[in-house]
């Protein structure tokens, strides 16, 4: 209850994009499903200062998709990557070690990874331990609580079972601050 519409705001709040888009939810501007025009984009793009580009796989195998997408990430820097669905692409077992490596060293190529999912039990311990910032709207399964609980073990953690349409709370685990929010649309 938000979570796209977080999203979508944060997508306004900066000038190079990427989003990664199963649902073609997301209007960016630049669209593509084909993977060769998606590549060719970020290659003409790689050092504009303002850019937005969504991408939806057409090809029939979704994870080949999304690992060739996160290998072009690799070679980005100083933008935010959208990861629509990413419990979905993520099991726990399997997963493209793009990812982990995106993931990993995201920080010194400056680019931000906003994975969106409706379950936090839904992405690996591996790749949620590595976040440094938690949003979570209303979780109403034990498993997906504890999945939070793995992170950040605060009290405010109680209340994301009642948490109301568009209330959120936001972990910061480098500095331990937790907030909860409600989403404002205007």
């Amino acid at each position: 209850m938000g979570k796209s519409t977080l999203a979508k705001h944060m997508i306004t709040q900066h000038n190079r994009v990427v989003v990664y888009d199963p649902q073609r939810e997301y209007p960016v501007g630049a669209f593509t499903t084909n993977f060769r025009d998606f590549k060719n984009f970020l290659k003409e793009h790689e050092f504009n200062p303002h850019f937005k580009i969504g991408y939806c796989p057409d090809e029939s195998d979704e994870m080949t998709a999304f690992d060739l997408v996160c290998k072009c990430m690799l070679k980005m820097k100083n933008c935010l990557f959208v990861i629509e669905e990413i419990g979905r692409l993520l099991k726990a077992s399997s997963y493209p070690e793009s990812i982990n490596r995106l993931i990993r060293d995201s920080r010194h190529l400056n680019v931000t990874v906003l994975g969106v999912t409706q379950r936090s039990a839904d992405v690996p311990y591996i790749i949620r331990s590595q976040a440094t910032r938690l949003i979570s709207f209303q979780q109403i399964t034990d498993r997906d609580v504890k999945a939070l609980r793995e992170i950040s073990d605060c009290p405010e953690l109680e209340h994301v079972r009642q948490f109301s349409q568009f209330e959120f709370i936001e972990l910061n685990t480098n500095t331990g601050e937790n907030k909860i929010r409600k989403l404002k649309i205007v």
